[in-house]
This record gives C-alpha cells, structure tokens and sequence, in this order.
C-alpha cells in the first residue's frame, strides 16, 4: 500500500471514531411528528395563505379523516384545524386526538397541525375554491361627467369637479382568482335606498351575494356610491347627478386596471385587473347602462337587474316625483350629522316594504332591509327625468354581453321590462330573464339562489 493510501486510510479511521464517540452506540434520531389527512384529492402545490404549499383538496361537505403520527404510528396528540383569512392564519377548531373523521368545511385554506408538537409536520388541505379574502377598497375620484347624460343645473358648479372625494368599499374574491394572470372583476353598483349592503348583505345567512358568488370562482368590486354610506363624506346631495355617477364607474374601472386604489390592509397590494364587468340594480343598472354606452371600452360585460328605460311603473314614477318636490323644497339632511340635499326613494317604510319586499322574503330580512334603507342625494333623484331621456336613444348604441334579469312581481319595473329593454338593446348580445315569485329587491328574496346560479352563469360565460 502507498504511503498517500496509508494517510487516506488514516483520516477516515479517524473521523469514523470522531462520530462513534459523538453519537453513543444505539442513539436514534427522534421520530417524526406529523398531521396527516386522507379522503382528500392528490397533493399539489397551491398558494397557501401567502406560500406556495403542497396540499390536498376537497369539495365542502367531503368525508375527511385527520391523524396525528409520531415515527409511522398514531398517538393522542390533539388535532387543531385553522383557517386563513386575508392571509393570516386565524385560531382553530380543536378536531380531537390520535384519529378523527370531519366533514371538509366551507371554501377556503386550511392546515391541520398537532398542538404542541414542535417542529411537528403540518398538513395543508384547499376546501373548494379556497381562501375567500375580502379586501377593504378606497379610492379617489373626481366629480366628473363625460358621459351623453346632462346633469341637472342644480348641479352644475357645485362642488368643484376638481375636489376629490372617497369612494369605499370591498374587493371580495377567491385568492387563486385574484393572484391569476390578468385577472377578471365585476363592479357592482347599488340602486336607490340602498347601499354596499345589498350585495354584501350579513344581517341573515345566505344573502351575502359576493362572498356566494366567490365561492363560484368570481371576484367582485362593491361600492357605496358616492353620497352614500361610507362615502358620503361631507357631499352635499346637490352634487351629483346620474351621469357623474357613471363617469365614477369609468374611474373606478381604470383604478382597477391600472392599480390606482388603496387596500386598506397592511401588506395588502393593489391588483391589476384585466376585465372589468358592471353590473347594477335598479337606479345602479340605470346608471351602469349610461357607463357602458358613455364608455364602451371600459367594460367588457353589463349587468342590468330589476330596470328598464321603457316600463316604469305609476308607483316608481309617484315616488320620483314626491323626492323631487322633496329636494326642490331643500330636502333633508342625509342623517343627523350629515349634509344637506338629501330626501327617501319613498317616503314611510311602509312605502318602501310595499315596493321593494312584496315578493316572498324571509321576515327576518325585510325587517333588517327596511330599518337600514338610506336617503338618496338629490342630484342623482333630479337627474333622472333628463337621463331618462338621453337613455332611449343611449340604449340602442350599447354593445357586447348584457344580462337582463328582473321579477315578475316587480311593482317599480313590472313585466315585460325585460323584454321591452332587449327589443331596444338591437346592438348587444343580450341575456333576459323573468324570475317568478321575485320582487324588485330580487337578491334579498327567497329567489336569491336562482338570482345569483344565473349572474354566476353569465359572468362565466364571458370569462368572468
């Protein structure tokens, strides 16, 4: 043997003593601790909770059972299930020990961890679409009108269009769909009397319609507009009008697809969206249809629910005259401490229910609906007269997908609205429905499902 091999041979005698006298004889590492799901999809490597993770899926309601192992074999160590909301893992819900069946829970991100087991293996499991976020939303606009539609003069001068003011609301969606390549959103507008409440309503489960229509692979913008609600501000109602609110739907829509708004969430970025849809409800539909056609590029998709420009009814044009005569006299504050200019869609409650509620609807959410409905800004109630006009020749130049979905007991827009306004949309490709046992307010009726299968079916037809 060379004396370069006896060296070699040396070293390595040494080092193998160097790691007998470190590690004793019979010394084993300690056995791995980790949580463990079955009854679940393959393992893929999803973004979880902000990480790329490798976990299994379900859809909610499956039969899933969850273990905790240490070295190969069950032990009682306790089994805790948490949730990601917004990015964040949230407390848990106690599974129990050593081996425990659960039923798969509602959409969202989830990881399954054995409790007080350090360093111990986690498991990561996707319910349905996964984590649904929902993102505080604000963003600057201007009182600007570009469209066809004339304001009113009592509007005209009165704020400057140069004064910024805030609009507010909420951008709800699944976490994949958002983190997609240019991804696609829908801005949901509001009619009179209401709010972002009617889209995202949570007095009574199961009207919530963006968190529902998240859960079908959709991501919605809502909004208070402006002069209501969270953005009202100090805007006397005086100062705006229809067509400024559909110039603000214009904003918004560049907003999103440039970035331009806050999230007011920390860590939280703005999104670059790269289709926007709109959709509106009575007064917001009658106000997204000037949107589109003022600015056609700017929405790929339109939604119009419970409006036609043709078939309104006596009861809807009593109630537009009254807040007229209303708002000429000065109307009202918007509530004790809010500005002037302001006045209701209907005068008493009881006009509002009668209007509004008529169809079949859970007591528990007419009552809620009614103790909430708002004042409406005189600049957009005066400003409907003069839009209505611009909107029977507006209507025929709109073009591309349009949904129109309305209630056979609708008293302010009865039937055939729909029909009435696809006979004049003779440019667009155009969707209508007449729902049965459905009244004006037709997300917050017993009819909600069937309202939100077909919105859902519309906006993915046309990749939304």
């Amino acid at each position: 043997m060379s004396e370069v091999s006896r060296r070699r041979g040396a070293a390595f005698a040494w080092v193998a003593l160097a790691a007998s006298l470190a590690v004793p004889v019979g010394a084993q590492a300690a056995p791995k601790t980790l949580a463990s799901l079955s009854g679940t999809a393959a393992a893929k490597t999803v973004d979880i909770c902000g990480t790329a993770r490798s976990a299994g899926s379900a859809a909610p309601g499956s039969s899933i059972t969850a273990r905790a192992r240490r070295g190969g074999k069950s032990f009682r160590g306790v089994l805790v299930l948490e949730r990601c909301e917004n990015g964040r893992w949230v407390s848990g819900k106690r599974l129990g020990r050593r081996s425990v069946a659960f039923t798969s829970p509602a959409d969202g991100d989830y990881r399954l961890r054995v409790l007080g087991a350090k360093g111990a293996r986690v498991a990561y499991l996707r319910s349905g679409v996964g984590e649904i976020v929902d993102l505080p939303f604000k963003t600057k606009v201007n009182l600007l009108n570009r469209t066809f539609s004339l304001c009113q003069p009592t509007t005209a001068g009165t704020p400057p269009p140069d004064k910024a003011y805030t609009v507010s609301g909420h951008i709800t969606g699944p976490r994949a769909a958002l983190e997609a390549k240019d991804p696609a959103i829908t801005i949901y507008y509001h009619g009179l009397s209401y709010g972002e409440f009617f889209w995202r309503f949570k007095d009574v489960p199961g009207y919530d319609t963006t968190t529902e229509l998240a859960k079908a692979g959709h991501v919605s913008l809502t909004v208070d507009r402006l002069g209501y609600g969270a953005s009202s501000g100090e805007l006397a109602g005086t100062g705006v009008c229809y067509g400024i609110q559909a110039d603000i739907a214009k904003q918004l829509s560049l907003g999103l697809r440039q970035g331009g708004y806050d999230i007011d969430l920390p860590g939280a970025d703005a999104i670059e969206f790269g289709k926007v849809a709109l959709v509106g409800h009575s007064a917001g539909a009658f106000i997204a249809e000037i949107a589109k056609y003022s600015f056609p590029d700017d929405f790929q998709a339109l939604g119009m629910l419970s409006y036609g420009d043709a078939t309104t009814s006596a009861t809807a044009a009593t109630a537009v005259g009254i807040a007229n005569l209303d708002c000429l006299a000065g109307g009202s504050q918007q509530d004790a401490d809010g500005p002037g200019g302001y006045a209701f869609f209907g005068r008493t409650e009881a006009d509002f229910r009668a209007a509004h509620l008529n169809a079949p609807t859970d007591p528990a959410v007419a009552d809620a609906v009614a103790s909430r409905r708002a004042k409406d800004p005189c600049g957009d109630l005066l400003s409907i007269g003069p839009a209505l006009l611009v909107n029977q020749l507006g209507a025929s130049l709109v073009s591309g997908p349009v949904l129109l979905l309305s209630g056979a007991q609708d008293v302010l827009f009865p039937p055939p609205t729909v029909d009435f306004q696809q006979g004049r949309m003779i440019n667009a490709d155009v969707t209508a429905q007449t729902l049965p046992d459905t009244g004006h307010a037709l997300l917050l009726g017993n009819s909600a499902p069937k309202v939100r299968e077909i919105l859902s079916g519309f906006l993915k037809e046309n990749g939304f």
